[in-house]
């Protein structure tokens, strides 16, 4: 039904990276730190790579064998506003190529209480990443896959009804529990999605930072409801 990849975290890196989720140490409800090894000879010098506006990596510092990065919240009003579960990557590459890749969600909590975003940043340890690449079993014109679950992180487009899925499974309420990803197939029209084609609901288990598929369900929707029968082809 869809090929499955699993991100794994270099075994070097797993030793060093910091465990757990530290939420507003030190700082503030605001700002959370992630530590990182650094070794110059060993080209352990990170950079930092992310794509939201309502975050942003400032105050690198260095000490002894540690690179330490702060992840900030900006101001809730300096921005659109968004759906408050909203994760983003932030992803760490040293200069021998090494990868690391964190996981930041926001709350905008109380405005009155609070000027800025609250940040908690998840490192590989505690989050389960997995890859779904869903095909069409009858490609359509014009027809698109795409998720209104929040796991997805994004898609990469692909030809003859696929696409690649970047699915994200949280810690907290997950951790344990069952979670149901929609993946949806249908026309994309001017005015948005409509003409439903086939959709797959993916049954994935999070346990101690692992995500697991546990059951794929493919179904076609036949004009008033969805069947796991597959409609006649003339």
């Amino acid at each position: 039904m869809g090929s499955v990849t699993a991100f794994i975290l270099v075994p070097f890196l797993s030793v060093f990276v910091l465990i757990g989720t530290i939420i507003g140490a030190i700082t503030g409800s605001d700002k959370t730190k992630i530590e990182l090894p650094y070794d110059k000879e060993q080209g352990l010098v990170w950079t930092s790579k992310e794509t939201a506006d309502w975050f942003s990596v400032t105050d690198v510092e260095i000490k002894n064998d540690k690179q330490i990065f702060t992840v900030k919240g900006e101001c809730v009003f300096s921005n659109e506003y968004r759906r408050d579960y909203e994760p983003e990557e932030v992803i760490f590459t040293a200069e021998n190529n090494e990868q690391v890749v964190y996981i930041a969600e926001k709350y905008e909590g109380v405005r009155a209480l609070n000027i800025n975003h609250i940040v908690t940043v998840y490192s590989p340890e505690e989050y389960g990443a997995i890859t779904y690449t869903p095909k069409a079993d009858s490609p359509v014109d014009g027809a698109v896959w795409y998720s209104r679950s929040d796991e997805n992180i994004y898609k990469t487009e692909g030809a003859d009804g696929e696409a690649a899925f970047k699915l994200v499974y949280l810690p907290g309420e997950t951790d344990g529990y069952t979670v149901t990803t929609h993946l949806i197939y249908a026309i994309k029209g001017e005015y948005g999605i409509h003409d439903y084609r086939e959709r797959i609901l993916l049954n994935v288990e999070l346990k101690n930072g692992e995500a697991s598929i546990i059951k794929e369900t493919r179904q076609y929707y036949d004009g008033k409801e969805w069947t796991e029968t597959k409609p006649e082809t003339e």
